[in-house]
């Protein structure tokens, strides 16, 4: 299995619009990661229930997060993986 390289797992910048509507949720992705450890494909397997969320969540994860590439007898393999990125509100 592929495995996180922890410092690339940054959470998105809120969307401004959610943010304005109080918008929170955890979106859940199936990630494909090809043999550099790069994601190449994230498609949302449950929804925070806001678009933006979720796109938001995507993108970033396809533009930011890399993994340790999966081997099989020593060699990079493609892999799949699930993540899950929360999106939050706090209160000051």
């Amino acid at each position: 299995a592929a495995s996180a390289i922890a410092a690339t797992h940054t959470i998105p910048s809120y969307p401004a619009l959610d943010r304005r509507l109080d918008h929170q949720g955890t979106v859940l992705l199936a990630l494909t990661i090809d043999t550099q450890g790069n994601v190449t494909g994230a498609n949302v397997v449950q929804s925070s229930g806001f678009d933006g969320l979720d796109e938001a969540a995507v993108s970033w994860v396809k533009a930011h997060w890399r993994y340790k590439p999966a081997t099989r007898n020593g060699i990079a393999v493609a892999a799949s993986a699930r993540a899950e990125v929360t999106f939050r509100l706090t209160q000051n």
